[in-house]
Order: structure tokens, then sequence, then C-alpha cells
């Protein structure tokens, strides 16, 4: 596993993340689905994510008792998991719970790589615009998140 951005979608275990919601909502991924978004192919709306908020949280509890019981020393953090699923809600416009939604901002603040690199570092910039854009959202709000995919990346290194 691996990351090339450092924005919140950046890297393997959040493509997994999305993978793993899409099966927990029900969804086969589209693999002639041709649009340019991350989310692209995952067949994420506003109507089945809202319908499947608590399914999925409740499988991320699930997993991570899983992981606490196998690794003790694991500290309880789905930093991940949290941000995936609120960069799906954002860009659907889904209804975020109020306690959801702080879960999602203390996830975000609890981000691994931010408690490395520190509040100056690239990942704050991304990790900053999530919590802001997480509470500000309103229902029916679609917001997308900075995202530079793996080729994206490559494209720019090329060029540099």
């Amino acid at each position: 596993m691996g990351w090339w951005s450092a924005t919140i979608l950046g890297g393997d275990s959040p493509l997994d993340t999305l993978g793993d919601i899409g099966r927990i909502i029900g969804n086969d991924y589209d693999y002639d689905d041709d649009s340019k978004s991350i989310f692209g192919g995952h067949g994420f709306t506003r109507e089945n994510v809202e319908g499947n908020l608590s399914r999925i949280v409740e499988e991320f509890e699930k997993q991570l008792k899983k992981h606490v019981e196998k690794y003790p020393d694991l500290e309880e953090n789905q930093s991940i998991e949290y941000q995936v699923l609120g960069a799906i809600c954002l860009h659907v416009g889904a209804k975020i719970p109020a306690k959801l939604k702080k879960r999602m901002v203390l996830a975000a603040e609890q981000d691994e790589w931010l408690n490395e690199e520190g509040h100056g570092s690239e990942r704050w910039t991304y990790i900053k615009d999530f919590i802001d854009k997480i509470k500000a959202h309103k229902p029916g709000q679609k917001t997308e998140l900075a995202y530079e995919g793996l080729f994206d990346k490559f494209a720019k290194m090329a060029n540099a």
C-alpha cells in the first residue's frame, strides 16, 4: 500500500475503502463507467449513501473491533475510513448526521500522516480543507475535494 498524493483520496488505502463502501452498499463496480471522477464506477448516489450510512458505520466499527482484538496495541483510529466516507457524502450531497460529522472531523484531526508531519505540511492543507467542508456541509450540497490521481502525479513529474 502506498500514497502518491497528500490529498484525502491520494493513496491505496482510501481507494480500497471506496471499494469497501461500494460493497457494503451493494454496488458492483462498473468498469464501463467513463467518468473522470475518482468516484466513477462505484455507483454512489445521495439516496444509496444516506440509506446505508448506519450499515457503513456499523461495518467500520466491526472491522475496528477485529483489528483491536488481533493487535491489542493498535490505537482505536479509523481515520481514513471516515475521511473517505466524508468525501463520498460531500460528493453526492448526502445528509450527514451531526454525530457522524463530528466523527469525520475527529478522524481527520487524528490522521496518521498529519500527526507525523504536522500542521505546516502539505497533508494539513488537504485535511483542513476537508474539515472546513464537512463542518459547512448542508444536505443536497455537492462539494468536491481536491484529488490528484497516480497518473496525474506521473504526468506532473514527467513535465517537471
